[in-house]
């Protein structure tokens, strides 16, 4: 997920506009969004055959 505006609380760990979360391997999770909180978000159920930006840059 990309913050795009406001923040958000996942795992009592506060994210703000501009960070980028990878959620895996979690079949729920609970978020908490403050300020008018906009996220914009990517789901792949499957494993790609490339690597991605994340992987590329150790992101996470």
């Amino acid at each position: 997920m990309f913050i795009l505006s406001g923040n958000l609380n996942l795992k009592d760990q506060v994210f703000n506009k501009g960070d980028f979360i990878i959620v895996d391997n979690e079949k729920k999770i609970q978020l908490s969004t403050k300020n008018n909180c906009k996220i914009f978000e990517i789901i792949s159920p499957i494993k790609l055959p490339y690597k991605t930006y994340a992987e590329v840059h150790n992101v996470n």
